[in-house]
């Protein structure tokens, strides 16, 4: 059997009970007041694809509260990728828009091609990795959202991977000529907007923006993580009951042929590269609805939200060069403290190829109905573990 380096344990334990969770605040760019960062919703892509971007605000305590209000320069490679539909001016239509914070208007807000937004004097960063750029035009009810002290999601649009498009890396990002002269802004309440680069507003920055950017891959499809199965574990303490402590076991599987096209060197002496560093699930046991890109947001940069945990292991089971890769994870719970349903996503952190850290997740997200099932489960549990006295 194939193991890590270092075995944490068999399964990975994650304490809905106790509400134990890790925390890691995003850092601001330096001597910036207001932080933009963007992301994608996976890391490879094929060519015909919809990438769904992320658009998370941070700011400095000394900006406050803000406003939905913001205009978005979008840089990206044209000859890779392409709004939905740039025949529509509606951010609904051409980019799928979703807000995720209150105070969006959507009867004002539009969507802009580069050759509106270039009329208006704006030009393309020099060496920017993008040769166009789209611009979101988000209205707001002036409803007050934030602060954002932490690195907030703020909202969610999509553009499409050219049929044509050549395989390789590609960067995306925030066009700051688009800042420098007064286009691109996040609208804070104390002066309903923060203009300009370098601008005095107070706040005792050198820049207003620190710019963030993420790059993709388009190609071959990367390697999978997929749920396996589930399995619950009560104690039964008569032969109708079971003692209020219980776990569930989830097990999530990786392919061989995907083990050994992506994860070669993992637990060799140079885990550099084709290795994996930690694999592990995010769980959510909020009364809410489950967030995926919250969820994603905790595993890769450590975003903190509430009701969500997440932890690691370093073992995986392997029983032959020739068997899939399996790895477990056991939430434990007491039924009495337990309110809601449990829903949850598998991950795999590791280094590719060329030794850069890629994180996967399922594809879709499971929900362990450990509330609203859960005499059901004593149920069956009871009837293939009787009550032994």
């Amino acid at each position: 059997m194939k193991t890590f380096k270092k075995v944490l344990s068999v399964v990975l334990a994650i304490a809905m009970l106790t509400g134990v969770f890790s925390m890691m605040a995003s850092a601001l760019a330096p001597d910036s007041a207001v932080d933009w960062y963007i992301e994608t919703d996976k890391s490879v892509y094929a060519a015909g694809d919809t990438v769904t971007f992320t658009v998370y605000w941070q700011t400095i305590d000394a900006v406050g509260p803000v406003y939905m209000g913001t205009q978005a320069p979008i840089g990206y490679p044209s000859a890779v990728l392409e709004p939905l539909d740039a025949t529509k001016d509606t951010l609904e239509d051409a980019v799928n828009f979703n807000s995720l914070q209150a105070g969006y208007d959507a009867s004002i807000s539009g969507f802009m091609l580069w050759d509106a937004m270039e009329s208006q004097g704006l030009a393309i960063d020099a060496g920017a990795p993008w040769d166009t750029c789209c611009g979101l035009v988000v209205a707001t009810d002036m409803t007050e959202i934030g602060p954002f002290t932490e690195k907030t999601a703020v909202y969610t649009f999509q553009m499409k991977i050219k049929a044509d498009a050549a395989d390789g890396d590609y960067t995306v990002g925030f066009n700051k000529d688009c800042f420098v002269n007064y286009w691109a802004y996040t609208a804070d309440v104390a002066n309903q907007g923060v203009y300009g680069w370098d601008d005095d507003y107070g706040y005792g920055t050198t820049a207003n923006y620190g710019l963030n950017s993420c790059t993709f891959t388009v190609g071959a499809a990367g390697p999978k993580v997929d749920y396996y199965k589930a399995q619950i574990k009560m104690t039964p303490d008569s032969a109708t009951t079971v003692k209020d402590d219980f776990q569930f076991r989830v097990q999530s599987v990786i392919t061989d042929a995907d083990w050994d096209a992506f994860f070669s060197q993992t637990a060799t002496a140079d885990e550099t590269k084709n290795a994996i560093t930690e694999m592990g699930i995010v769980a959510y046991k909020g009364a809410g609805t489950f967030d995926e890109a919250t969820a994603k947001a905790l595993v890769t940069d450590g975003t903190a939200a509430a009701d969500y945990a997440t932890a690691g292991t370093t073992y995986v089971q392997k029983t032959s060069d020739t068997a899939d890769a399996y790895f477990g994870a056991i939430i434990k719970a007491k039924h009495s403290t337990m309110p809601n349903d449990v829903t949850y996503m598998g991950y795999v952190k590791y280094v590719d190829a060329a030794g850069n850290a890629q994180v996967i997740f399922y594809e879709t997200a499971k929900t362990a109905a450990l509330a609203s099932n859960y005499d059901n489960y004593v149920s069956a549990y009871l009837a293939a573990n009787p009550f032994q006295g």
